[in-house]
């Protein structure tokens, strides 16, 4: 028995102007085990035609198509179907990243699209429908797309960088904020870690110091970030203040919140354009 054989076979529709490009895409996709069958589309009238035909689960759709509609234009005809399928934009640039989330894209992937990658996107899929493939846990509906850590004496200055996140957009989860009365902290941190685009390890002076609150929280971002596939920004830590980065992070870049230009870095780094 496969692996996959107890979860739903996904349909996934790859949509692309350029034939080349679509093949890429959907042969990546048909690497996925998951995946039961990849329908393929060039145009918005080809993508319809298959979203008509049959239940289709996942879109992955690159942003600019042929003709006056775009792929954020295909993205509303779906938001108003009644079985709305996920959609994922596929795309060269990121220039649409943040319009892509403002219409509910359940994630947004760069050219060339590794299938490994892609392959995070249907686990967010699976997630989102209260399944996660790697050991088919019922998930309860989940946190956003970034988990702040913090060492508690750090607690205003993350709080302060939440808010700050939030009203930029960014779908953020942090024990002071989202952590409800009643629920078990540990399995809520550990399934917040899992389940979130990027983990942002704050740290101080402070924390540097007095690191087990901290080092508690990061046991589980650094374990999944060791799964994530090379290249991949998943966990990036936020320097709040001068200080040394601890070495259980200091394989990964990190960004100065205290510069100038540390939030728009930051900001950069998730793919998110500030409002004005």
């Amino acid at each position: 028995m496969g692996p996959d054989q107890n979860l739903p076979g996904v349909v996934v529709l790859a949509v692309d102007a350029d034939q080349v490009e679509l093949n890429v895409l959907a042969d990546a996709l048909d690497a996925d085990p998951r995946v039961a069958r990849t329908l393929r589309a060039r145009d918005i009238a080809e993508a319809l035609t298959h979203l008509n035909a049959e239940q289709v689960d996942i879109v992955f759709t690159e942003t600019k198509l042929h003709g006056d509609l775009s792929g954020l234009d295909l993205s509303r005809v779906i938001d108003a179907m009644l079985e709305r399928p996920s959609f994922v934009f596929v795309t060269s640039t990121g220039d649409d990243s943040l319009a892509a989330f403002e219409v509910g894209a359940l994630d947004y992937v760069l050219k060339p699209p590794e299938p490994a990658r892609l392959a995070r996107s249907i686990d967010r899929f699976q997630a989102q429908r209260g399944l996660r493939y790697t050991d088919r846990v019922p998930l309860e509906s989940g946190p956003g797309r970034v988990f702040l850590c913090h060492a508690p004496e750090d607690e205003p200055a993350a709080t302060r960088l939440y808010e700050r996140l939030v009203g930029d957009g960014v779908q953020c989860w942090m024990e002071a904020e989202d952590l409800r009365p009643g629920q078990d902290r540990t399995q809520e941190i550990g399934h917040a870690v899992r389940r979130s685009r990027h983990v942002l390890a704050c740290v101080s002076r402070r924390s540097v110091t007095e690191l087990g609150y901290l080092r508690e929280q990061l046991h589980d971002a650094v374990q999944v970030a060791d799964e994530q596939p090379d290249g991949a920004t998943f966990l990036i830590p936020v320097r709040l203040e001068p200080c040394p980065i601890p070495q259980r992070l200091a394989r990964w870049h990190w960004v100065d919140l205290f510069t100038p230009t540390g939030y728009e870095r930051l900001l950069h780094l998730l793919r998110v354009q500030p409002r004005r």
